[in-house]
């Protein structure tokens, strides 16, 4: 069985990978920083900070998808 760390690297990687390869401005990303999880936008100095990668992750998708919509 897998560790819960592991599990949630697993699930959120498709959307790490999504951060990772914007290509266009405005744009919200998601990475690891020093133990934390950051959802920023570029360009600009918005930025939120989380102790838990799901959450920060679902705080990615919600982001993104509202500048699509």
């Amino acid at each position: 069985m897998k560790s819960e760390e592991s599990m949630q690297r697993i699930c959120c990687l498709p959307v790490t990978m999504w951060s990772e390869d914007q290509r266009c401005t405005p744009a919200y990303y998601f990475t690891e920083q020093d133990g934390k999880y950051v959802v920023g936008r570029y360009p600009g100095d918005e930025w939120d900070e989380f102790d838990d990668r799901f959450t920060a992750c679902a705080n990615f998708i919600v982001k993104a998808a509202n500048l699509i919509w």
